[in-house]
C-alpha cells in the first residue's frame, strides 16, 4: 500500500533568526523570534531569469540567469525590541536594572541569517536565508487590537537543508492598543487616537561585483520615517497644524515599568488633512506625518545583556 502525503498548514512551520558576524556568513545561532503570533507572509526567490530571442526566429533560443534575489516579509504582534537592531543599527545598553537598550540609526546595516522550516509530510524543508538586512519595518497600533509589527527583508544567499530546528516562543508578552500613548510634540499627549501606523523606510540596496551571481555586500540609502494619525475630531488643532512642523514627538508602549518601548522622533511635518462626517458615526480625522527622522528607539526590560 502506498503511503498518502498529505498538505499541512502554518503548525508544522517556525521562524526565527541570529546575527552574522559577516555579510552572508551565517550565523552561529539563531535564537530570536521577531514576536508573538509570527506569520511567513512571504519568501521570494527570483534568479532573475530573461530570455534570448535570435534573428531569424520568433521563439526564445535561451533562456539565462543572472543574479540571485531574495526577499521576505514576516508579520507579527510587538512583545520584544531585539529585532530594532536590525532596523536601525546600532545599539547600547545602560542601567543596572531595568536596563534601557538605545537604538540609534547606523551608516551601515547590521546582517541577519533567519531560518524558516516546515515539517512536510513528504520531507523536511529548512530555508536558511543569510545575509538578510531589513527594508522596511512597520507598525501599526489601533484601538482594541494587538500592537502589530511588519517586517520587510532582502537577503543574498539561500541555504536549503532538511534539518529541522526547534521552535521558539517569545518570553515577553505583547502590547496592545491600551499599553500607547502618542505625543506630539513630546510631553502633549493626544486624547482618543484611533490608530497610528509609522513606517521606517532604509531603503535597502544589495550590491553585487563581477564574478558572483550573489550579492557581496547590502547597504542602506536614506533613511525616510513616515506615519499617519487617526483621532477623533474635537476641534482645529489638527487643521492649524498644517504646513508646520513640530519639533519632536513620541510613542510610548508601557506594558509595565520594566516593559517598555519608546520611539523618539526628530521634527514632526504636516501637509495634509482628511476628514468626513457621517450621521451617527464618529468624526474621524486622518493626517499622514513627516519625521524628519527617529533620535532613537528606546527598550526598557530585566535583560542585561542585548542578545
Amino acid at each position: 500500500m502506498s503511503s498518502v502525503m498529505l498538505a499541512r498548514t502554518g503548525a508544522f512551520a517556525y521562524a526565527k533568526y541570529g546575527w552574522e558576524s559577516t555579510f552572508k556568513g551565517g550565523a552561529s545561532t539563531r535564537d530570536k523570534v521577531f514576536g508573538r503570533g509570527q506569520r511567513v507572509s512571504s519568501i521570494t526567490r527570483n534568479e532573475n531569469p530573461e530570455k534570448v530571442f535570435e534573428l531569424g526566429d520568433r521563439p526564445a533560443k535561451l533562456i539565462v540567469y543572472k543574479g540571485f534575489e531574495g526577499s521576505a516579509s514576516f508579520d507579527f504582534f510587538v512583545s520584544n525590541p531585539w529585532i530594532f537592531r536590525a532596523v536601525m543599527g546600532n545599539v547600547s545598553t545602560t542601567g543596572t536594572g531595568p536596563y534601557t537598550h538605545t537604538y540609534t540609526v547606523a551608516k551601515l546595516p547590521p546582517s541577519m541569517e533567519i531560518e524558516v522550516g516546515f515539517q512536510g509530510s513528504g520531507g523536511n524543508v529548512v530555508r536558511m536565508l543569510r545575509g538578510a538586512v531589513v527594508n522596511t519595518f512597520s507598525l501599526t497600533a489601533a484601538v482594541n487590537e494587538i500592537v502589530r509589527g511588519r517586517l520587510d527583508v532582502l537577503y543574498a544567499d539561500e541555504v536549503i537543508t532538511s534539518t529541522l530546528g526547534s521552535t521558539i516562543v517569545d518570553v515577553f508578552e505583547p502590547f496592545t492598543f491600551a499599553h500607547g500613548t502618542l505625543e506630539v510634540p513630546a510631553g502633549n499627549v493626544i486624547a482618543e487616537v484611533q490608530s497610528f501606523d509609522m513606517t521606517l523606510a532604509n531603503n535597502a540596496l544589495l550590491v553585487w561585483g563581477l564574478g558572483d551571481i550573489k550579492a557581496s555586500s547590502a547597504v542602506w540609502q536614506a533613511f525616510d520615517p513616515t506615519g499617519r494619525i487617526s483621532v477623533t475630531m474635537k476641534d482645529a488643532s489638527f487643521l492649524n497644524k498644517l504646513r508646520t512642523t513640530d519639533t519632536n514627538g513620541r510613542l510610548v508602549l508601557n506594558f509595565s515599568p520594566n516593559h517598555q518601548i519608546i520611539f523618539n522622533f526628530d521634527g514632526v511635518g504636516y501637509g495634509e488633512h482628511t476628514v468626513g462626517y457621517e450621521p451617527n458615526a464618529l468624526v474621524v480625522e486622518e493626517v499622514p506625518i513627516l519625521m524628519r527622522g527617529l533620535t532613537s528607539i528606546q527598550a526598557i526590560n530585566n535583560v542585561a545583556t542585548h542578545p
